[in-house]
């Protein structure tokens, strides 16, 4: 027989055993048969899940208190969807469609909403504890008085999303865009703000305690008026603390950004 022209070894086909093999390589065709069954019937499954969901929010809920298992709901349409207080915890919806959503007081920690689109949304006095949100779509979305407390927002976008009052504790918003931005009241405490985009961002009256403010962008029109906080660090990795020593006063962090935007004494010094 003819060897064939690349350098691969002949696979040997053993009908009896439904077997395809080579000496690195074993494939059971029952197995291959469980497994697209069991891929078609988790699609379907999640399709009635998601077909629930959008019928009815209490119905849902309940359902819900008892089972808690993840849900798969990525890529899931659900623009303008009525979600107010929908239990959503340890879902997946990354690459969902949520712009224009409901989701006023709905429960959302731990899910993950990778590259997830919330545009417009109303997401007042939701719970996002823990969530991975990476890359998300926050456009224009109200974010006020949410719990974000350890959420993962890096690179994601804010412009123009309000987030007065919202708890950002222990958040990850590095490399996030936050342009015109309202965080009026917010806890940025622990927050990572690493190479964020804030021009024209107001954080007046903001808590900033323990954030890092590696290469944040910010310009004439970022609001720092009234800012709360006893000490910045400078660099990742709880790095250069500011001041070395003991704590700013009420105010002074605001005062000191300030001053480094205009140049006239650079921060740290």
């Amino acid at each position: 027989m003819k060897s064939l022209p690349f350098p691969f070894k002949y696979w040997t086909i053993e009908l009896e055993s439904k077997t395809i093999e080579n000496p690195s390589f074993s494939w059971n065709f029952h197995s291959f048969h469980d497994f697209y069954r069991q891929s078609n019937l988790t699609r379907m499954e999640n399709e009635l899940y998601l077909a629930r969901l959008k019928q009815d929010v209490d119905t849902w809920n309940q359902w819900r208190k008892g089972n808690s298992q993840r849900i798969d709901l990525s890529r899931a349409q659900l623009r303008g969807a009525a979600l107010r207080r929908a239990w959503l915890n340890n879902v997946d919806l990354s690459e969902a469609n949520l712009s224009c959503a409901d989701l006023r007081r709905a429960r959302l920690c731990n899910i993950c909403a990778i590259a997830a689109d919330f545009t417009e949304a109303n997401l007042s006095r939701a719970s996002l504890q823990d969530a991975v949100l990476k890359r998300a779509n926050f456009a224009k979305t109200s974010l006020r008085w949410a719990c974000l407390i350890g959420a993962d927002l890096s690179g994601a976008n804010l412009a123009g999303a309000d987030l007065t009052g919202a708890d950002l504790t222990n958040t990850d918003l590095s490399g996030a865009n936050l342009t015109g931005a309202e965080l009026t009241g917010a806890d940025l405490s622990g927050a990572s703000l690493i190479d964020v985009q804030a021009c024209g961002t107001n954080f007046q009256g903001a808590i900033f305690t323990g954030a890092c403010l590696e290469d944040w962008k910010i310009d004439k029109a970022t609001q720092l008026d009234e800012l709360i906080g006893d000490y910045v660090y400078l660099e990742s990795g709880r790095q250069r603390r500011f001041p070395s020593n003991g704590s700013l006063g009420l105010g002074e962090i605001g005062q000191r950004l300030q001053k480094l935007l205009g140049k006239i004494e650079p921060l740290g010094t």
